[in-house]
């Protein structure tokens, strides 16, 4: 699980202990090494100073110590991302093509260019879930998404959820009826079937 801008806080390590209780071994990768904040200009600065390619190194990090705890089967691990993270999540998968199961919330920067998705879905699917109203991912955007990974044979899913902006899916969000819960409840629909059947 990789955390939105703001680094690893007490939202993502509760969503990472509530996915933990469907079963799964989960690890919340620190892509910040230990920075973290609560305000947004803060969290844009840690986002445009943390270098790239470190963060990309740390996330195939985790992917890579998970694969190799003897409890962890390494032909089926799944990534979920937030926000960057469901970018870092959907760059992951360009790049490792034994990811059995990649979830992006609402990841900013949707690969449009099918040659660009590199080795994304050799091993399983991919969901992307986004808020119409999100100022900063055009529903092209998305659409253009949906139809790279079309063009490429890649299983997927895209579900748009109506009347919601960015990051609406919160720990504060999941307790009450509503988009934030429904989307939890496709994620855990999604994995269930990718990661244990």
């Amino acid at each position: 699980m990789v955390h939105e801008f703001f680094g690893i806080n007490e939202d993502i390590t509760q969503k990472a202990d509530l996915l933990a209780q469907q079963g799964y071994l989960v690890l919340a990768v620190d892509a910040y090494r230990g920075n973290t904040t609560r305000q947004i200009p803060r969290a844009v600065w840690l986002v445009m100073t943390t270098p790239q390619d470190q963060i990309r190194a740390d996330i195939d990090a985790g992917y890579q110590y998970l694969a190799a705890l003897p409890q962890v089967n390494a032909s089926r691990i799944g990534a979920v991302g937030f926000c960057f993270g469901g970018t870092q999540v959907m760059h992951l998968g360009t790049r490792n093509p034994d990811l059995r199961a990649a979830v992006i919330y609402y990841g900013n920067g949707p690969i449009t260019v099918p040659q660009n998705l590199g080795v994304m879905g050799q091993s399983g699917p991919v969901l992307g879930i986004y808020g119409e109203l999100d100022l900063g991912i055009p529903l092209e955007q998305v659409r253009g998404f949906e139809q790279a990974m079309q063009s490429r044979g890649i299983p997927h899913q895209v579900t748009v959820y109506p009347d919601v902006g960015h990051a609406f899916v919160h720990m504060d969000t999941l307790s009450m009826p509503g988009p934030a819960q429904e989307a939890w409840n496709q994620m855990l629909g999604f994995l269930e079937k990718a990661l244990k059947s």
